[in-house]
């Protein structure tokens, strides 16, 4: 989970990557059932990010279940 942010990780808050501005949509736990994965959107864009290594545009929202 990301901590040491100002920023709220929590579903419906909006965040900034970068210079996007995006609304959390999801989240995951993978490994250490802590939210590995968060699911983003941008108008009808979607994006998964994974701290540490960055930001996926993905074609459609489907994409985010074979993660």
């Amino acid at each position: 989970m990301i901590r040491r942010t100002k920023q709220a990780w929590d579903i419906g808050k909006t965040v900034k990557v970068g210079f996007l501005q995006l609304e959390v949509v999801d989240m995951k736990a993978v490994h250490d059932y802590l939210p590995d994965l968060y699911l983003l959107r941008r108008g009808e864009t979607y994006y998964r990010f994974i701290p540490h290594h960055g930001l996926t545009r993905l074609e459609q929202r489907e994409g985010w279940e074979s993660a």
